[in-house]
């Protein structure tokens, strides 16, 4: 018998904008530009993603006639659920416990809205309304799961660890690769069978320290194929805060400003200038308005990193000066998803070269490592391996 929330899933979640199984590309968007991830480390995973994306990007695209249009924006508008949530909305979006929701309804009549209503942590209802094709689905989903009993609709993860080491498999590597499915990024299959293969053959870490690098393989895994984790509003990284902080120093260059607060925060700031070339419309505004140059333009960014046990939690944030926009988040919004899939790429590349070599060496040194000695290591353990995807990088930000 199918649990509540996949039966009425099923039942009603039926529409062209609507994917039991979601594209990893789709997943990542949804998270970066929603700015809600799915909590890894408690085994939350997704059931369905509402995509609406191409009428947001419409609306994106008109939004920039009135602003800044050089930034390549990657627009996401739609709705998430969950093993645990309900997310709905694009840039202004809300997130609800499926334990938490009272019911729902649709508005409007030729623009179409979901309006739900949930109690949330604080024993305090809240709604939110927004506009989507697939409304009327969504209203009768959350419209009966309401009539479950809310200890009934949430799903209980499948494992209650990343990963499950045995006897026969100390580090749980080798199980983790069995249960990756086609989907799965081919870097962390490697990854995996690279730890699997140096504890067979009793060499690299111990068990514990394998199991280690194995739950950060799995974690990337799962922030490449169903989007970046999140965890008390801060996004998951496999890495050790160190090594994230490295690799923000290798992305964004070494911070002018550094400090850890008294909570414990550690606190990058970077400034990211470029000079902003404006197209016709932007200096037909400036000569309209007598504002805009052709001065350069800086972006901040901030970056604060805290430990979450083994692993590092991080905010990215980023503001642009002067600039003449009406909408100045799109451009910061496209610089953020930019750097996001930068650090993604860094990531695999930090856990290949801390797998094949440890922990000993520091992260500036290990990207010393020569490229032929790195597919000289694998290849003795693995045979012939593409290491094509991790050294495959997508583009850095250019314009901010």
């Amino acid at each position: 018998m199918l649990p509540p929330l996949i039966s009425l899933a099923q039942t009603h979640l039926r529409h062209e904008h609507i994917a039991f199984m979601p594209e990893p590309a789709r997943m990542r968007l949804a998270a970066v530009y929603t700015g809600f991830g799915l909590d890894h480390l408690a085994g939350e995973e997704p059931i369905v993603l509402v995509d609406e994306s191409n009428s947001a990007a419409i609306a994106g695209g008109i939004a920039s006639l009135f602003g800044d249009g050089d930034w390549d924006v990657e627009h996401y508008d739609g709705a998430l659920v969950t093993t645990q949530r309900f997310i709905l909305g694009g840039r202004e979006a809300s997130a609800f416990f499926l334990a938490g929701i009272t019911g729902a309804r649709l508005l409007g009549s030729l623009v179409k809205e979901v309006e739900v209503s949930a109690v949330d942590e604080r024993g305090v209802l809240v709604t939110k309304k927004h506009s989507l094709e697939a409304a009327e689905v969504l209203v009768r989903f959350l419209s009966a799961l309401a009539q479950v009993p809310p200890p009934h609709r949430a799903l209980a993860p499948r494992a209650s660890d990343l990963v499950s080491p045995t006897q026969q498999d100390p580090s749980g590597a080798l199980a983790a690769v069995a249960q990756l499915g086609p989907a799965s990024d081919p870097r962390a299959v490697v990854l995996l069978r690279a730890i699997g293969a140096m504890l067979q053959r009793g060499i690299g870490p111990d068990p514990a320290s394998a199991a280690d690098l194995a739950r950060r393989a799995v974690l990337f895994e799962r922030n490449e194929r169903t989007g970046r984790g999140m965890r008390s509003g801060l996004w998951l990284s496999p890495l050790s805060p160190e090594d994230f902080e490295g690799t923000c120093h290798i992305e964004l260059g070494v911070p002018p400003h550094r400090q850890v607060d008294p909570a414990g925060t550690l606190v990058l700031g970077f400034r990211y200038d470029s000079n902003l070339a404006l197209n016709a419309l932007d200096r037909a505004q400036a000569a309209f308005t007598g504002l805009g140059s052709d001065s350069p333009t800086s972006t901040l960014v901030d970056v604060r990193i805290v430990r979450l046990g083994a692993v590092a939690g991080f905010s990215l944030r980023a503001a642009s000066g002067e600039r003449f926009t009406i909408m100045p988040k799109d451009a910061d919004m496209g610089f953020v998803q930019a750097v996001h899939k930068r650090i993604s790429y860094h990531e695999a590349r930090v856990l290949l070269l801390r797998v094949l070599f440890g922990w000993s060496a520091s992260l500036y040194d290990l990207f010393r490592v020569p490229a032929d000695q790195v597919n000289h290591r694998i290849h003795e353990l693995l045979g012939p391996t593409d290491l094509t995807p991790f050294a495959t990088a997508p583009p850095r930000p250019e314009k901010p």
